[in-house]
């Protein structure tokens, strides 16, 4: 037996003429989609374990077309459900702010994952657009005030949401902003008006790609100051025969370790763990998740 809470939510899209019943009806299967990342990501900010929930129109109005849904949160205990309603009272909805309580709150939280999933797309189609990367520090900067954490604690909550399915977060954040990106579009709003302060700006849906492309097989990405936990040395080579544990890039997961041109490594052969920058190659999975592969060492501490 479940344990709800009802909330609403509500998406103001700020459209210049009346959206197509298609593309209507396709944005909504796609919030659907997108709000099976929504447990994990509020289960992260509250520290409540949410089991699953479940989207009902309320709703929809055209000329600017507004949404309305109803969302069902579902705890397996009371005292999970308890806990997060504590966690409630800490946001801006906790506090009586009219537009979270009109479905800003949540509303939020989903565009907080769609805009971050517009900029995941960007990135892996090479680019970093100025009207994406601009709409999204907005988005971010109103999202950490909305639930009052910190930036190191949404990005954690967008991390476990697109750990569902990326690829399939990714898709389905691209086909719920695309209505704004219509003939007479304009920007998307978390809320029921375009009155409050979290929105994805008009240029940034243009700007975004139509859907994601998960083709491309490998990426890099640099870190600074990390523990290397060296499992294997060879004393005759910086390029081979090396491997070594990165906690905080692969947990328990041993990688391939080689050595940039010019870095003095002589701490690897005397110390187990050293502290390095690291660029680390990552492949991706049919889903569009990311595993590290190998990493080289760019100087050592």
């Amino acid at each position: 037996m479940y344990h709800e809470l009802k909330l609403p939510l509500a998406f103001y899209y700020d459209t210049k003429q009346p959206v197509p019943i298609p593309d209507v009806i396709k944005s909504l299967s796609a919030l659907d989609r997108l709000s099976k990342g929504l447990p994990a990501f509020l289960s992260t900010l509250s520290g409540a374990d949410i089991d699953s929930c479940e989207l009902k129109v309320s709703r929809i109005e055209s000329g600017s077309l507004k949404e309305t849904l109803d969302v069902a949160l579902r705890f397996l205990t009371a005292a999970e459900k308890t806990k997060f309603e504590t966690w409630l009272k800490t946001t801006k909805m906790g506090k009586g702010i009219r537009y979270a309580a009109f479905g800003g709150l949540l509303a939020t939280a989903v565009l907080v994952v769609a805009s971050s999933s517009m900029v995941l797309v960007d990135k892996l189609g090479g680019n970093s657009t100025p009207s994406i990367q601009a709409s999204h520090s907005v988005v971010m900067v109103a999202g950490q005030d909305m639930f009052n954490v910190s930036r190191p604690e949404l990005e954690a909550a967008i991390s476990a949401a697109m750990a569902i399915d990326k690829k399939k977060i990714a898709t389905a954040s691209l086909d719920f902003i695309s209505p704004a990106a219509g003939g007479g579009g304009g920007a998307l709003f978390a809320g029921d008006d375009n009155k409050g302060p979290v929105s994805i700006s008009e240029q940034a849906v243009r700007d975004a790609p139509a859907k994601p492309d998960f083709s491309i097989d490998d990426q890099e990405l640099q870190f600074t100051n990390v523990t290397i936990d060296i499992r294997t040395l060879n004393r005759d080579s910086d390029q081979a025969g090396w491997v070594a544990k990165v906690p905080s890039v692969g947990k328990n997961k041993k990688l391939p370790m080689s050595f940039a041109p010019g870095v003095n490594y002589n701490k690897a052969f005397s110390s187990q763990f050293i502290q390095a920058d690291i660029t680390v190659t990552y492949s991706q999975t049919p889903k569009g998740s990311l595993v590290p592969k190998s990493f080289v060492v760019t100087a050592v501490y």
